[in-house]
């Protein structure tokens, strides 16, 4: 491209639907473009990007803002079936694109047309079939991760009205070892109890509802809805932690948007654009109580942990609009966005006491 700086990459449906993808993760398909580096996340999770040796990214969402300001990762989720297509923007970005000196992850997500298709997905990892985690004693635990997935879309009226609509839900149950031995379990009169193999749980669940109107050939507008969440037991939990000093995580997302595309004349087009996002989650300790923390370097940890009790609510508004405007050879685009962020986090006090030894 000789007529900008950036860099950048674009993936169609039908390019990703061929993409190998190790994950349900989508963020992990931006990975395919070029211009920088980055690691996968095998979860849901947040991928890491590089552009230009620097991890300051954003990301975007049917063309409204979904970067996490309160953190450093994204707000919505999506299935993969959801996304019709991925951009990835890197070094000199036009006007439109701000805050961020990296690079972005673009996104758009599929919507209905005049002909009605659905898919559905089943994938099975069953207890038989799953190895015992390492340093987890023997009886092997219950394990399991299944994937359950279905979209469908198609016209509510031909030529005029449109549907998506997309569900998946994934059940994971795994198990964390304490390695924690019984010598030291003794010293410290740990029970038995606080040695059992932590059975981390997660549920997780997300849901894309979008409509599209073409309201006539020079106005055309479409309203997105999504939501994810992941209720997770035992979260942070094994290895030297105490089976009670571990943490509950509740994980909570949801985001709207609209837009309204104007065509006024063979020259000139107008986007108007909303959008809305919320995340929420919670740490609550295993035990129900937060108390001091007590390391043992190399024996254990007790009592509780750094990030029990963590709370946090992320609000964002986002309005944008572009107008462009083609004469000739030339072509002006103007606009503005304005996003209101409103971020609530909070944190436990740190009562932690750390001892070299179990003799000291």
């Amino acid at each position: 491209n000789t007529q900008t700086f950036d860099v950048s990459g674009n993936m169609n449906a039908r390019s990703m639907e061929n993409m190998p993808i190790t994950s349900r993760n989508t963020f992990n398909l931006a990975l395919f473009g070029p211009g920088y580096n980055g690691t996968r996340d095998n979860e849901f999770g947040n991928p890491t990007f590089a552009f230009g040796g620097m991890q300051r990214r954003g990301f975007i969402i049917d063309g409204v803002d979904n970067s996490q300001r309160g953190g450093p990762g994204r707000l919505g989720i999506f299935s993969p079936e959801d996304i019709a297509e991925v951009k990835v923007l890197g070094n000199d970005m036009d006007a439109e694109y701000g805050r961020t000196v990296g690079g972005l992850i673009i996104m758009i997500t599929k919507g209905g047309t005049n002909e009605t298709h659905g898919e559905g997905l089943v994938l099975e990892r069953r207890p038989g079939l799953i190895s015992r985690p390492p340093l987890a004693p023997p009886p092997k635990p219950f394990q399991q991760w299944a994937t359950f997935s279905t979209n469908v879309g198609g016209p509510i009226k031909k030529d005029k009205l449109f549907y998506f609509a997309s569900a998946e839900y994934e059940p994971e149950d795994g198990a964390n070892a304490i390695t924690i031995t019984p010598k030291n379990a003794l010293a410290l009169g740990l029970p038995a109890s606080e040695l059992a193999t932590a059975p981390f749980k997660q549920r997780f669940q997300s849901y894309l509802g979008r409509v599209d109107y073409q309201l006539n050939p020079n106005n055309n507008f479409y309203f997105r809805y999504s939501e994810y969440q992941t209720p997770s037991q035992y979260n942070t939990s094994g290895g030297l932690l105490e089976l009670t000093a571990g943490n509950n995580f509740n994980d909570f997302d949801q985001t709207a948007s609209a837009q309204w595309t104007s065509i006024l004349s063979p020259r000139a087009v107008n986007e108007l654009r909303f959008g809305y996002l919320q995340r929420i989650f919670s740490r609550p300790p295993v035990s129900g109580q937060v108390g001091p923390i007590v390391v043992i370097s190399g024996v254990a940890q007790l009592g509780s942990n750094s990030s029990a009790a963590q709370g946090y609510n992320e609000d964002q508004f986002n309005f944008i609009d572009n107008f462009s405007y083609h004469w000739g050879s030339h072509e002006l685009k103007i606009g503005m966005d304005i996003d209101t962020i409103e971020v609530d986090s909070r944190d436990r006090l740190l009562l932690q006491y750390t001892f070299s030894s179990l003799t000291q």
